[in-house]
C-alpha cells in the first residue's frame, strides 16, 4: 500500500491535475466534486463532509498531495473503494462497519484491495443462528472463572470493576464493563460471552442443557505454562483444555459421537493467552535466554492446539500478545528502574518476538493438522497504533489507568477505594494491566473485520463462515 501511494505521489500534483478537465470541477448546487487517484470523478452532497469517513479521507489526501488552491479535491484512494464508501453513506450503514473502515484507513490509507468490506458479509453472522463459541485464555477473556476458585488472588468481583456493566455489577471481569470475550461473542450473535465452565458446574442437572450456549474457560492470571500464575491459584491452559474435554464428552453422551464431531468442527475456539508468561519471565528475573524461553512457550502452545484439534476443534481464533511493556504497570517499572517515562521496551521486544514465532508456528501447523483453519490477531499492532494516534481512535489517555493509585494509577490495584476516572471511554487502560470496555470493543471489531495488517490469513468473520 505504501509503495502504491509513493508512486502516485511521485507523479506530482501537476500531472494528476492535467488529466482532469475543468468541467470536472463544476458541481451542482449543494454538492462537491472529488476525484480519486485513478482519475474517476464523483459528486457528493455537502453534508457528507461532516462524516468521520470523509474527514479522514481528506486528512490522508492532504498528507499525500498537499492543499490545492484550484481544481477538484483529489482523494488518495481508488474508485472501487469510493463506490463502496458511497454505498455506505447512502445506506446509512451501521456504526460498526464505519468504525472498521476508519480503522483500516489508519493502517493502510485507502486501497480497496486491502480492506474492501462487504457490509452484507461482515454482518451475516448476526443474522444467522449464533455460533457455538468456546473461549480459553487469561484475564482478558475471564468472565468470572476465578470467582469460583476459593483461594485465587486474581479476582475482580468487587468495585470499581463492573461500574459500566449492567446494574454496575462486578462480575469478575477485569474491566469497567464487558471485556473482549463479550465483545467478540456479540459480533457472532450472542448477547455476551458464554458463561464460565466452573459456573456451569454449579447448575447440577442443568449443566448439559446450558452447554449449547458455549463455554468460557478463561482464567485471570493463567498462562501457556502450568507454572505461570501458580502462586495466584488460577486455571492454567492445560486444565482449561481438560475442562473442554469434559464438555466434549457430555456432548457425545447427549447427541452421539458423529453429531458431536459435526458440531465442534463448525464451532469457534478463541484463545487469548501469553501475556502472563512474559510478565512472569521478567518478574521472576528468569535467567533463561529469551529465545529458549519463547521456544518452550511455542512448543507448549503447539501441544495445546494439537490437543484441542484431536478433541474436535477445527476453527481457531488466536489472539496474540499486546505490547505489554506499554501497560501502566510497566510504565511505572520503567520510571522507577530506569528513571524514564514511556514503555518498558525490553518487554515489548519480547512480545514482538513471541508474536513472530507464533505466526511462524501457525503458518506451518497444517502440515500435521490438515483440517485446521485459523486466524491470528496481531494485538501488538492494534494496541501500538492506538498509542501512537490516540485522537484518531477517540482516546485521550493511553498511558495511565482509569482506576488505581499513584503514578499513572499504576501503583495499586483497582478497588472501591481507588481513584476512578470520570471519562472511562477516553481511556485505553482500565487498571494497571487491562483494557477498558471501549478498548476491548475496538479490539474485537478489528479482529472481526480487520485487514491482513491486523489479522491474518483471514479475519474472524471469515473464520466463522461454514466450510
Amino acid at each position: 500500500m505504501a509503495r502504491k501511494w509513493q508512486t502516485v505521489a511521485a507523479l506530482g500534483r501537476k500531472r494528476v491535475m492535467n488529466e482532469i478537465s475543468t468541467s470536472d470541477v463544476v458541481a451542482e448546487k449543494g454538492h462537491f466534486i472529488v476525484c480519486t487517484a485513478d482519475r474517476v470523478r464523483f459528486s457528493f452532497p455537502i453534508a457528507y463532509l461532516d462524516s468521520m469517513i470523509f474527514r479522514e479521507l481528506l486528512r490522508i489526501s492532504e498528507e499525500e498531495f498537499g492543499l490545492m488552491s484550484d481544481g477538484p479535491i483529489i482523494l488518495a484512494c481508488d474508485a472501487q473503494l469510493m463506490v463502496y464508501i458511497s454505498s455506505l453513506m447512502e445506506r446509512n450503514a451501521a456504526k460498526e462497519v464505519e468504525k472498521a473502515l476508519l480503522l483500516s484507513m489508519a493502517a493502510f490509507r485507502c486501497s480497496s484491495s486491502y480492506y474492501y468490506l462487504d457490509h452484507h458479509q461482515t454482518t451475516a453472522n448476526n443474522n444467522n443462528t449464533p455460533k457455538l463459541v468456546f473461549i480459553l485464555g487469561d484475564s482478558t477473556a475471564d468472565v468470572g472463572t476465578n470467582n469460583h476458585l476459593n483461594l485465587s488472588k486474581a479476582i475482580a468481583n468487587f468495585p470499581h470493576n463492573g461500574i459500566d456493566f449492567p446494574n454496575s455489577q462486578p462480575t469478575g471481569r477485569f474491566s469497567n464493563g464487558f471485556n473482549s470475550a463479550d465483545s467478540l461473542a456479540k459480533l457472532f450473535g450472542l448477547e455476551k460471552s458464554p458463561p464460565p465452565f466452573l459456573y456451569l458446574l454449579t447448575l447440577g442437572s442443568r449443566f448439559q442443557d446450558n452447554l449449547y450456549r458455549g463455554v468460557n474457560f478463561a482464567s485471570g492470571g493463567a498462562g501457556l505454562l502450568d507454572i505461570t500464575g501458580k502462586n495466584l491459584t488460577v486455571v492454567p491452559l492445560s486444565e482449561q483444555i481438560a475442562q473442554f474435554r469434559s464438555v466434549r464428552n457430555n456432548f457425545t453422551a447427549m447427541i452421539g459421537p458423529s453429531a458431536t464431531r459435526k458440531l465442534l468442527c463448525k464451532s469457534l475456539f478463541f484463545i487469548s493467552i501469553g501475556s502472563n508468561d512474559i510478565l512472569d519471565y521478567f518478574s521472576t528475573k528468569n535467567r533463561m535466554p529469551q529465545d529458549e524461553y519463547i521456544s518452550i512457550l511455542l512448543s507448549t502452545y503447539s501441544k495445546h492446539i494439537t490437543t484441542l484439534y484431536r478433541l474436535g476443534a477445527r476453527k481457531f481464533g488466536i489472539i496474540s500478545v499486546p505490547p505489554v511493556g506499554c501497560c501502566p504497570r510497566q510504565r511505572l517499572v520503567q520510571k522507577v528502574v530506569n528513571g524514564k517515562e514511556g514503555c518498558f521496551n525490553p518487554m515489548n521486544d519480547f512480545a514482538l518476538a513471541f508474536h513472530s514465532a507464533l505466526n511462524t508456528l501457525l503458518s506451518q501447523i497444517d502440515s500435521h493438522l490438515p483440517e485446521i483453519i485459523y486466524s491470528l490477531g496481531n494485538t501488538y499492532k492494534m494496541t501500538f497504533d492506538v498509542i501512537k494516534n490516540p485522537k484518531f481512535f477517540q482516546f485521550e489517555k493511553v498511558d495511565s489507568a482509569c482506576c488505581g493509585f499513584g503514578y499513572l494509577n499504576a501503583a495499586g490495584p483497582c478497588n472501591k477505594t481507588a481513584t476512578l476516572c470520570p471519562k472511562r471511554d477516553k481511556y485505553l487502560f482500565w487498571d494497571m494491566f487491562h483494557p477498558t470496555q471501549k478498548a476491548s470493543e475496538l479490539a474485537a471489531l478489528t479482529l472481526y473485520t480487520g485487514p491482513l495488517y491486523y489479522v491474518s490469513p483471514i479475519n474472524f468473520s471469515q473464520l466463522a463462515k461454514d466450510n
